[in-house]
């Protein structure tokens, strides 16, 4: 609560770990995932392989200075990725009552970019980060809620994670999906999500991008 009114942040970054894909994926799905090689500060990058990911590991990665800001400002917020309990004394301290967490980049997000190509792959990505934020989030269910991601290959995949997620493992709200180039969320075939969201009563989320491709956020490194 702050002055007297209570806080919800909408807008909370998670930092998944490295091993997210790694640890919590199906093992029928694991050799076909994305590989994580290595940390661009909080982002992941992965093995170029021809398919899902075809940038080399530089083109993936920021200006070097852009992390060393948020860790001189976030200090060991930022060096313990925001783990829940650093998360939770936070908010205690700057008065927000509750936080509705979001992936960060391409590290949960991935799960959308593969969906368009493989929607089974996606799906299977988009379930082994929802269990990851489950976890995550488990520290404190009350105060931490997160945002599902759905993989927009296909529209059985979109319902069936989207309703997993806010039943079994406690999202909130879900968020807009990559779609295949020339479709719209507004469109009939996806129908079958919005009746979803009014009967489970909850909201789809707009954040970062339009329609089917992301926006470049930062220049290329030289």
């Amino acid at each position: 609560m702050r002055n007297g009114l209570k806080v919800i942040d909408a807008d909370a970054h998670m930092h998944e770990p490295q091993y997210l894909y790694d640890r919590y994926i199906e093992p029928a799905y694991r050799e076909q995932c994305p590989k994580v090689i290595g940390m661009d500060g909080i982002t992941f990058v992965f093995a170029p392989d021809g398919r899902f990911v075809k940038e080399e590991p530089k083109a993936q990665m920021c200006r070097p200075t852009w992390y060393a800001g948020m860790e001189e400002k976030y200090g060991e917020a930022y060096r313990k990725w925001w783990s829940p309990d650093i998360r939770l004394r936070d908010m205690d301290e700057f008065g927000w009552d509750v936080q509705v967490c979001l992936p960060t980049g391409r590290n949960g997000n991935m799960a959308m970019d593969v969906g368009l190509i493989d929607p089974k792959l996606g799906a299977a990505m988009a379930r082994a980060y929802h269990a990851w934020c489950h976890e995550y989030c488990g520290a404190d269910p009350k105060r931490l809620k997160f945002t599902a991601v759905l993989p927009g290959g296909d529209v059985d995949e979109i319902v069936t994670e989207a309703r997993r997620a806010v039943e079994k493992l406690g999202a909130v709200s879900v968020r807009n999906p990559l779609l295949p180039e020339g479709k719209w969320l507004h469109q009939p075939e996806y129908d079958r999500l919005w009746a979803l969201a009014r009967d489970l009563d909850f909201p789809i989320s707009l954040h970062g991008e339009y329609r089917f491709r992301w926006f470049q956020l930062f220049a290329p490194l030289e």
